[in-house]
Parts: structure tokens; sequence; C-alpha cells
């Protein structure tokens, strides 16, 4: 699963498709870390401008009060369904929504998955949404136009609009551990 040849960050396939990728991380905090500046960089490259917009000028000040932050512990939060097909199983793929959609303009959702042994994300695009997926724990395969590459803690994958892509935890139900995924979609203009 090692990284090969003299790409250690960054790589074009011969087919012109490219791969990013991170070094593992080790703590948690520096995992938020990189995660929300990936979020903050990706936003500000597709807008051009500062991800965190400036106040209107003249005031055109509204009466609500600004949006709060948020402070929270990932075990706290629910799981619910991903909205992909069930495992042969029947199980669905679980998700925490760590950030909704329209919380942080252009965001369309922050979320954390966990891919049971053998469950698949099905090969799907996105229309209009980019998408980043950061591994946080365990082994899994992510697919860019059908080609494969075994995945592990702290690598990620970016999916621009119109490309196929899905993810796999290929460990075997008996002996597997889960795939637990962070990942974000950002809308596209």
């Amino acid at each position: 699963m090692g990284r090969t040849g003299k790409c250690p960050f960054y790589c074009s396939s011969s087919s012109g498709i490219s791969y990013s990728f991170l070094p593992p991380v080790h703590s948690p905090s520096v995992l938020l870390y990189v995660v929300l500046a990936i979020v903050v960089y990706v936003l500000g490259y597709l807008h051009g401008k500062a991800a965190v917009p400036s106040p209107p000028f003249p005031s055109t000040a509204s009466t609500s009060p600004p949006p709060k932050g948020q402070i929270m512990f990932v075990g706290d939060l629910p799981f619910k369904s991903v909205n992909h097909l069930p495992d042969a199983q029947g199980r669905f793929i679980q998700k925490q929504l760590l950030l909704s959609t329209n919380q942080i303009p252009s965001l369309t959702g922050f979320s954390r998955a966990v891919l049971k042994p053998g469950q698949t994300v099905e090969r799907h695009t996105h229309a209009s949404m980019h998408e980043v997926f950061w591994v946080e724990s365990g082994k899994g395969t992510f697919l860019l136009d059908d080609m494969p590459t075994a995945v592990g803690r702290g690598w990620y994958m970016h999916v621009p609009p119109q490309q196929p892509h899905s993810i796999v935890n290929s460990a075997p139900a008996s002996e597997g551990e889960d795939f637990v995924v962070l990942y974000f979609g950002i809308a596209a203009d």
C-alpha cells in the first residue's frame, strides 16, 4: 500500500487523472486541522477569493445574530444511513454529519462514514460538486474512473464534478476492520 515512484504527494497517471496523497496523521487534533485547512483552501481556490466572506459595504447589517460556531465531540453525534445501496447483508453505510449543507457557503456537508467489512459505496458521480475523502482509519480502496488505489490512514482523494468514483472496504467480514472516512463536498460554480 506504500507510495511508489517519485510522487509522494501529487501524482498523475498516463490517462491524465491526478491523485493527491497526504502522509499519515497520528493525532485527532492534527486530523481536524488538516481537514479544515483543506476545506478553507479548496473554498478559496474554487471561488478565487477569501473563503470567509467580507462584511457587506455599505452596511446592510441584518437584525439576526451572526452564525455561531460549534464545538462537538464526534462520539456524541448520531449515526444515520448514507444514501447509497445496502450491502449483501442489507446493511447501510453509516455516517455522522459534522457540518450540514449551507452551514458554510458552498459546503454541501462534512461527514464521517463508517464502512463495515465488505461494504461498498457504489460507483456514482455528482453533476456539480467536488468531493474530498480522507481516511481516518482502516484500509480500503478508492476508485476513480474504475482505477483502484489501495489506501489506508492518512490518504485522501479529490473527486471533481462528473468523475465516476467508488469506495470499498474489501476486508473479509470475519477478520476485517471498519474503514472510516471523513468527507466533504463543495458546490461547483
